[in-house]
């Protein structure tokens, strides 16, 4: 009787922890959003007062990329970060005993570390991408620079 009592605190306990992270992941992400906004707004009028200036809505509408890029990313960092955390939850209520619960431990981590590899991997292949692109710019530069002086 104690045991089942014992087992229904867990499972409302656990079901109350999972409720709480999945809205503060909401929150977060809502707050992400609004900061995404925000900066987007600043550079939006920014190219405002310069509409004439093809260098400033080049670089804004570069930035307003890279916005768009860097708030993806941290979407899914809190995505994975709650998906951890409601996991974790889970896990106090599925494990009987230490044996079990280190088991599932091990799969989190293994996971874990899968889904890490994953987001650094992409995060390479941006960084890559922005390096590409820096060159190419650099690149256009230098024949600007060197078309100038040659003429």
């Amino acid at each position: 009787m104690e045991d089942k009592l014992h087992q229904s605190q867990l499972e409302q306990d656990s079901e109350i922890r999972q409720k709480c992270e999945a809205k503060f992941g909401e929150e977060k992400k809502e707050l992400q959003r609004h900061c995404k906004h925000i900066k987007k707004q600043k550079v939006a009028d920014l190219m405002a007062q310069f509409p004439e200036e093809p260098l400033i809505l080049e670089i804004g509408t570069r930035m307003l990329e890279r916005i768009d890029d860097s708030q993806k990313a941290a979407l899914r960092e809190i995505d994975e970060q709650t998906e951890k955390k409601l996991e974790e939850a889970r896990l106090r209520i599925v494990a009987e005993n230490e044996e079990e619960l280190a088991a599932l431990q091990e799969n989190l981590d293994q996971a874990m570390q899968k889904e890490a590899e994953k987001v650094e991997a992409l995060m390479n292949k941006q960084r890559d991408d922005v390096l590409a692109r820096k060159k190419e710019n650099m690149s256009e530069r230098m024949k600007m620079v060197t078309g100038d002086m040659t003429e």
